[in-house]
């Protein structure tokens, strides 16, 4: 995470951020998500950290955080993907998908970790 700091100021400067990636990286979605907060973005996160919680869901409460997803990436100026090691799901890539349909400049943690 120490990287992410060499890079502070290199960091969206949009106002209102998506946050998508892998619900297993918890701690990651909330350190991003301070740092960015601190930076007076208002983010948009995950709501339920299904795998890193344990979390089991239903696949009807699935889809209600995937429609949910998608507008918060709807309501974003920009995303932020959580791409820990490069790690894209399925998922994550549909939404990374569905950003680029709507136009909104997507941006990549494991860039800042260069």
């Amino acid at each position: 995470m120490e990287a992410i700091l060499a890079n502070y100021n290199k960091t969206p400067k949009e106002i209102k951020i998506a946050l998508i990636g892998s619900s297993e990286f918890k701690n990651m979605f909330e350190y991003i998500n301070r740092l960015f907060s601190l930076q007076g973005k208002i983010i948009y996160t995950l709501s339920i950290y299904e795998f890193s919680d344990g979390v089991e869901l239903t696949n009807s409460e699935k889809m209600i955080l995937h429609n949910t997803q998608k507008i918060k990436i709807l309501n974003s100026d920009c995303v932020f993907v959580i791409d820990v090691d490069k790690q894209i799901t399925e998922d994550v890539m549909c939404n990374i998908i569905f950003a680029e349909l709507l136009h909104k400049p997507i941006y990549y943690l494991s860039e800042y970790l260069k």
